[in-house]
């Protein structure tokens, strides 16, 4: 197995529980929008976005969960 391969399949691996992490996620997200709507709550909490954010300093990563934010408050919302 040369060096490309292996590489390759640690990043699967990582992927696999990333998926499985996110699909956690997820329903967690439908659960806390369902609560939100029950409860008359803004989808959005600007100041929980920024405190999860300001404790990522890797750009790359940052970008990331700008990205499943976004995604979080589409599932809440109903979308």
């Amino acid at each position: 197995m040369n060096e490309i391969t292996k590489l390759r399949e640690d990043i699967n691996k990582i992927d696999e529980n990333i998926k499985k992490l996110l699909e956690k996620r997820k329903k967690v997200a439908e659960k806390i929008g369902d609560y939100k709507r029950k409860m008359g709550l803004k989808i959005t909490d600007k100041e929980r976005e920024k405190n999860i954010l300001s404790k990522i300093e890797d750009p790359y990563t940052k970008n990331i969960y700008k990205t499943i934010i976004e995604e979080s408050k589409k599932l809440q919302k109903g979308l």
